[in-house]
């Protein structure tokens, strides 16, 4: 029995081409990238300026946003492993895409998992630290709450906390400081929105 490649890989692109392909593809990328920071910038056409961006620039913006994203967090007074965690934010290399801008991945290099207090609410712990304080907490009920070891000594932990929202500030940040510069796009995984 032959195998025709060519066969396949008309089939294969014709695939990746039609609207099905297009959402597992758009899918899998998002998993990729799950619970990140992209930054698209030198967009041309009608939304942006048509200033396209070299790669150089790109990897500029990318650092510009991460040292804003961690300024602003340690302006909250975040330390111990939320700082190394801060530290680990980098980015991937750009990406040119059809249209020619570039497009770069921001992303916590660092174990984001921590141990909960609440077990009964958070049996495996909190996946995304990051996000948690980013966001804010409510634990359900009035009796409930989080009680436990940590860090050695018996600890109760707070019933909520209100988000510090450093994410968003950050990006609003990079935008008016440098959107036109890169003619940039800021997108946002939605877990750093609720």
């Amino acid at each position: 029995m032959a195998i025709n490649i060519d066969s396949i890989m008309k089939k294969l692109n014709a695939y990746v081409g039609s609207s099905d392909g297009q959402a597992v593809t758009k899918e899998y990328i998002a998993e990729c990238v799950a619970k990140g920071i992209r930054l698209k910038g030198g967009v041309s056409g009608a939304g942006g300026t048509g200033a396209l961006v070299t790669v150089v620039e790109m990897e500029d913006a990318a650092k510009k946003l991460i040292s804003s994203i961690q300024n602003i967090a340690r302006s909250f007074g975040i330390d111990g492993s939320i700082t190394a965690l801060m530290d680990s934010l980098t980015h991937s290399a750009p990406i040119k895409q059809a249209d020619g801008s570039y497009e770069v991945d921001i992303y916590f290099a660092g174990d984001k998992h921590r141990e909960s207090l609440y077990p009964k609410g958070y049996p495996d712990g909190i996946d995304n630290i990051v996000a948690l304080l980013n966001n804010g907490f409510q634990i359900g009920s009035d009796r409930e709450q989080a009680f436990g070891v940590w860090h050695g000594q018996m600890t109760r932990g707070l019933r909520s906390r209100e988000g510090l929202h450093f994410i968003q500030e950050a990006v609003f940040e990079f935008n008016s400081a440098y959107g036109d510069t890169y003619n940039a796009t800021v997108w946002v995984d939605p877990v750093y929105e609720e």
